[in-house]
């Protein structure tokens, strides 16, 4: 019944409404480095700012401002199903501290030309060349018809629990404690798959690190219902690690665009 439902309802949001969705590289993005945003969507449309996103944002989509683009907007790039543009974010002097951000993706329509609402992306920072946290990776973009292979990996806490979700996006977020925000909106595909997630699905959503701190005991996956009308939908994906004392420490989250 779970495995009906999550293609319906990815069909029916993809039908329901334009959406704009991104990938952010590297993501943990170590400190110094200028991350880029991939962007796609689900019809033509053009991102509102010049580097692709206008701000980013630090803690929560309703967090302090970390960086904002300066650049005038002289040209605006088509974006599409199956046409993405990448640009690389110019922080131009500023360093994000390591923590979890939001970038700001302003945007509209082409055809009508409308402006959409703002949508908010969730990535990463790390000290450079330390350890900055559970680290969750995935194996190219979710492709439909197809499961998305993920891995997570904490070397600081070898054989905690680990558990991953699923949301369609990260522009709200969840509250879960004082100065920790799950970046998972919480949507009805969140409901998929937290607290149980559909083993044919997400297989492996829940499980335990290796003695190195991987998930090479179990093979983490999402699978991807087989929509034309799904690609340049988004995706989101983020995990928890529980250390034996019952600590719970979040891994960075995956913004993806389906295939």
């Amino acid at each position: 019944m779970k495995t009906l439902c999550f293609a319906v309802l990815l069909a029916l949001t993809a039908a329901a409404q334009p959406r704009i969705s991104a990938t952010i590289t590297p993501n943990p993005c170590p400190v110094g480095v200028n991350p880029t945003i991939r962007l796609e969507a689900t019809v033509n449309a053009q991102s509102l700012s010049s580097c692709g996103t206008n701000a980013i944002i630090a803690g929560s989509p309703g967090g302090p401002l970390a960086w904002a683009c300066t650049f005038p907007l002289t040209m605006a790039p088509v974006i599409g199903p199956g046409t993405p543009q990448s640009a690389v974010v110019p922080l131009a002097g500023v360093t994000l501290t390591p923590g979890h951000y939001w970038m700001r993706v302003p945007w509209r329509t082409i055809s009508p030309l409308v402006v959409q609402p703002v949508a908010y992306f969730a990535f990463r920072v790390d000290p450079a060349n330390s350890y900055g946290g559970p680290v969750l990776s995935a194996t190219g973009l979710p492709t439909r018809g197809q499961y998305l292979s993920l891995a997570l990996n904490d070397t600081n806490q070898p054989g905690a629990f680990y558990q991953l979700a699923l949301s369609l996006t990260t522009n709200v977020g969840i509250p879960a404690g004082p100065s920790v925000h799950v970046a998972l909106d919480p949507d009805p595909f969140l409901s998929l798959t937290y607290p149980n997630a559909d083993p044919i699905l997400f297989p492996d959503f829940l499980g335990f690190l290796d003695p190195s701190g991987g998930s090479s005991f179990f093979n983490p996956a999402a699978y991807i219902p087989n929509y034309t009308n799904l690609r340049g939908l988004p995706l989101a994906i983020q995990g928890a690690v529980t250390a034996p004392s019952g600590v719970v420490t979040l891994t960075n989250c995956l913004t993806l665009s389906i295939q």
